[in-house]
């Protein structure tokens, strides 16, 4: 299940609105509309107040690559 879909089923879990969700992460409905339709991925910020709303109901994996420089 992608990140967009697991939004997506806990802001219905909780009865939420993509407006109502977005109004209480403080952010716009259209990025709640590009997220749980995988248009994107959220910065660290974004996702945390989502979360924050969302009651912590989000399971994340972050999938970091290191880079070498220099």
């Amino acid at each position: 299940m992608t990140l967009g879909e697991k939004i997506k089923q806990q802001r219905l879990k909780m009865g939420l609105s993509r407006d109502a969700l977005a109004a209480n992460a403080d952010v716009s409905e259209a990025t709640i509309y590009r997220l749980e339709n995988n248009y994107g991925e959220p910065s660290y910020n974004v996702l945390r107040r989502i979360v924050t709303v969302l009651q912590g109901e989000i399971d994340v994996k972050f999938n970091a690559q290191r880079h070498h420089y220099g």
